[in-house]
């Protein structure tokens, strides 16, 4: 903006200050034009546009308050042709601040000087009614002070900033009788805008370095959270940055706690004022921590009072006369307070409340991003304890061996722990301890099953399948308790370990010198053993598939006996009998006997038919011809019309590989030769479908019900099924019939 540009702008901005006045309010006397003739020449429009020129370029090069205050006197006076020319300030307490004076007189006020509005002359007009105001002769009865330091007559003209009413500029005359000539207000206030756009940019500075400083502040605690600084040293370094800000004489940070205290995480005092880190305090009485919990929001007290041990009672005791304390908010969770204070009444300058809050919605989104750290540090140790502990099964190492693997794994991941127990529940409602770890003597407990019963947390997570606790732990007599309590127990929490939907056991930590364990320690625990439990149920899956194996290579092997057995009794009788018989027929042809011959001849083909025909059924066992022919609806149909009831058939034509055929023929051969041998039905419905790349079979009668899915035959068909990945569910509720559904995964 150019110097003409700003001193027109100020000059407008003047004209419509001066006419929204209204008026000049005046001590003058009525009729007193005459005492206006002083001879005075009023300045030309040229002065007066170069003397607002010369303020107008201070005010755009940025020039400090005070030396724009000093020019905009100096002008005025020289301007005006006054004797003195002063710049006053409005402050609380309904005080004036003299910020600016130019020109000799005697006892004048320095710089600085602040004196009730009561004794100010004509300022004191400008501030009472908000306009300009002149004094055309002064008395010792109008104005003391004034009259002592040589006021005769004056004029003044408001400074308004942002709307609101600044100060006010002054020219005084010391010359007995010659008042300022009409208009002076109104050239005055031409000045007055320069004053306020001075006043402005000071303050939009010291704004934008607030704003600044404080980003500033922000990144030097967010810097230490990315570096992965301790926590403790965040948090000094966040009351370090408020007290900066604030000017206060301690600043902590305190820690809202479930039992109604707050501990002291972090703080800064001046010298002589130690923070007591750690330490533990009661919220009551009257003061800022109190008064923050129960409004949740910004609060400022000059009362602080509080019972022993409170932070308001620590407080006052440093000689804390007013504070101020504003929420910390962790997501939507109220996490503690900050609380600034001073020894001074009203020594923290106004609107800090807001100040701190605001600073604190950034701090919170620091002590969120150290917590949220802990949470995936916490996560990487669970990984990686679970890794551990999954290795081990994953090498076929000992149960018992997991289990003592995984105990000492809960007390890595959840430090302060002294020991840990892992129990499964028999079906004589007892607990077998099958893992341990103990940081005090040896967990000579393992081994033992001991009867479910008493106030113990094995016996409240077996009755209610969820994660329990007890504090204060006491042996009540029964002997899950006495295990406990004879290695010195004072608080237990445990939770279920559920393998497959339902409660396997129960795992347990306890410690020995804490009355009570960290709250939610038992929820926190429930989620470590979620992950645990998939390390049990691989363990036992590790164990079921290789039986299932077993099972498998067994049934191979039978299947390949039966071959054997059936070929040597059948076919392989048959074509032994067919040779001998064709040997015995050759000789007697050689004898000349053609017609013994010749009945040799047909009682060897006799025997070869026979032994084709049970060759043809040996592998229509093995491999049906018509299922490699014709594909699964084929060989299904064939076999459904053997049977002696009927069966209705749902089956897809789609031909798919040889091995899901040939497999999936054979879990229908078994199903039905169940539905035939054992389920008493009159009827049965056979779908096999192709559903998002898979085959869905389905096999349904409606006999009498009550098929054991561990009985050979079907222990069979869902060895094959999990051999293939796939998936086997039987329903066979009583006289309800049976219902096998499996399904086998297609290759891409």
């Amino acid at each position: 903006m150019s110097e003409q540009k700003l001193s027109a702008d100020a000059i407008g901005a003047t004209r419509a200050t001066t006419k929204s006045t209204g008026g000049i309010a005046s001590e003058a006397p009525r009729g007193g034009a005459s005492e206006h003739e002083s001879g005075v020449p009023l300045p030309s429009p040229a002065e007066e546009q170069a003397a607002l020129r010369r303020v107008a370029t201070l005010v755009a090069q940025g020039a400090k308050p005070e030396a724009v205050f000093a020019a905009v006197a100096k002008e005025a006076r020289l301007l005006l042709t006054a004797d003195i020319a002063t710049i006053d300030r409005f402050d609380p307490g309904d005080l004036v601040t003299v910020v600016a004076l130019v020109g000799a007189a005697r006892e004048s006020p320095a710089i600085g000087t602040a004196t009730p509005t009561a004794q100010a002359g004509n300022a004191a007009r400008v501030r009472a009614t908000g306009r300009s105001a002149r004094i055309d002769r002064y008395s010792e009865q109008i104005n003391p002070i004034g009259y002592q330091a040589g006021f005769r007559a004056a004029a003044s003209a408001p400074i308004d900033v942002g709307g609101h009413l600044w100060g006010a500029i002054t020219v005084a005359s010391t010359a007995e009788g010659k008042p300022f000539p009409p208009g002076t207000e109104e050239r005055l206030a031409h000045f007055t805008a320069l004053a306020a756009l001075a006043i402005a940019n000071a303050q939009a500075r010291e704004e934008l370095e607030a704003v600044a400083d404080e980003q500033a502040a922000l990144r030097r605690v967010a810097t230490l959270v990315a570096e992965g600084a301790p926590r403790d040293e965040v948090y000094a370094a966040v009351t370090e940055e408020i007290a900066r800000r604030q000017g206060a004489d301690v600043v902590a940070l305190l820690r809202y706690e479930a039992d109604g205290t707050a501990t002291v995480v972090g703080g800064w005092g001046v010298e002589g004022i130690e923070v007591p880190l750690g330490e533990r305090m009661l919220v009551a009485g009257a003061g800022v921590a109190i008064a923050v919990r129960r409004a949740r929001r910004p609060a400022y007290v000059q009362r602080l009072e509080g019972p022993p041990g409170s932070a308001a009672a620590w407080l006052s005791g440093l000689g804390i006369q007013s504070g101020i304390g504003s929420p910390i908010v962790v997501e939507d969770e109220l996490w503690g307070v900050v609380v600034a204070a001073s020894r001074r009444p009203e020594v923290l300058p106004a609107g800090s409340e807001a100040r701190i809050a605001e600073f604190t919605e950034l701090v919170a989104t620091a002590i969120a991003n150290a917590e949220a750290r802990d949470v995936l540090r916490h996560l990487a140790d669970e990984q990686t304890a679970l890794r551990r502990v999954a290795t081990l099964v994953a090498r076929g190492v000992a149960p018992e061996a997991i289990f003592a693997a995984v105990a000492e794994e809960v007390a890595t991941v959840l430090p302060g722990i002294d020991l840990t127990s892992i129990g499964r529940y028999t079906p004589e409602q007892s607990v077998e301890f099958v893992g341990a770890w103990s940081r005090m003597k040896e967990a000579d407990w393992v081994g033992k099953t001991v009867p479910i019963g008493g106030r113990n947390v094995a016996t409240l997570v077996f009755e209610t399948g969820q994660p329990a606790r007890v504090d204060q732990f006491e042996d009540d007599g029964t002997a899950l308790s006495a295990i406990g309590r004879g290695r010195g127990t004072l608080s237990v929490a445990g939770a279920p370990i559920t393998v497959e939907g339902q409660v396997w056991g129960m795992m347990t930590v306890g410690s020995a010198h804490q009355d009570r364990l960290p709250a939610e320690i038992e929820n926190e625990l429930a989620g470590f053993i979620e992950l645990v439990a998939t390390a049990i149920a691989n363990a036992d899956a590790q164990a079921e598939l290789t039986a299932s194996r077993a099972r498998i290579v067994a049934s191979a092997d039978n299947e390949r006996r039966r071959i054997v057995r059936d070929l040597h009794d059948g076919a392989q009788q048959r074509l032994v009998h067919t040779i001998i018989t064709l040997k015995l027929a050759r000789r007697a042809q050689e004898a000349g006997d053609d017609r013994s011959a010749g009945g040799l001849m047909g009682e060897a083909l006799e025997h070869a038919e026979h032994a084709n025909e049970e060759l043809r059924g040996l592998v229509h066992g093995i491999m049906p011809s018509t299922l490699t022919r014709g594909g699964l609806a084929a060989a299904v149909a064939e076999l459904t019309a053997q049977l002696r009831i009927p069966v209705d058939l749902e089956v897809t034509s789609d031909r798919l590989t040889a091995e899901i055929e040939a497999n999936a023929y054979f879990v229908i051969t078994e199903a039905l030769t169940n539905v035939v041998k054992h389920s008493g039905a009159q009827s049965g419905k056979v779908c096999i479908q192709v559903v998002d790349r898979a085959l869905k079979l389905d096999v349904h009668d409606n006999g009498i019900g009550g098929a054991r899915p561990d009985g050979s035959g079907l222990r069979g068909v869902a060895d094959r099924i999990v051999a293939l990945g796939g998936r086997l569910e039987i329903d066979s509720p009583d006289r309800g019939g049976t219902r096998l559904s499996a399904t086998l995964p297609l290759p891409d």
